[in-house]
């Protein structure tokens, strides 16, 4: 299963399913390992490196772990957000290249100085093609798991 995050902290989110016994893993930016003060989170979190220049993509990295049992946590726009942006569509590839469904997951914080934080969970989402989808069949896709997601209440 991937799970998909509207802002979330990694600590937070990697807490929440490993004190389930979730093997959840998310995918990192090798460029940021290299900043100092970051790489021993990468690492204690288990993350997995991604070089954009590499033989291997994200995606295929990602399937290959979830094809293995694990979990995925990405960001489907890309990046931790307040407001709506255009989302990427590696999430919506990871989905119909290994079949594992998709968990939307929000977090909200409800006011700016109590701390309080809520975790909405949706309802598993799985897209299925006839065909390999286009750039714009794959952004339609993700858009609307983006709208799921802002919707959660």
């Amino acid at each position: 299963v991937q799970t998909c995050a509207l802002p979330i902290s990694i600590l937070l989110y990697w807490s929440l399913y490993h004190m389930n016994g979730f093997n959840l893993r998310f995918l990192v930016k090798e460029k940021y390992h290299r900043i100092i003060f970051l790489s021993p989170y990468f690492w204690i979190f288990d993350c997995i490196l991604v070089d954009n220049k590499a033989k291997h993509s994200a995606v295929d990295i990602a399937v290959d772990h979830l094809n293995r049992g694990g979990w995925i946590g990405i960001f489907p726009e890309g990046t931790r957000s307040r407001g709506k942006i255009e989302p990427k569509t590696g999430v919506i590839r990871m989905n119909l290249a290994s079949g594992k469904p998709i968990l939307p997951v929000k977090m909200k914080y409800t006011t700016k100085n109590s701390g309080r934080i809520d975790i909405i969970f949706g309802k598993q989402v799985s897209y299925k093609a006839e065909h390999h989808p286009d750039k714009g069949e794959l952004r339609k896709l993700a858009e609307n798991l983006m709208d799921k997601i802002y919707s959660l209440s």
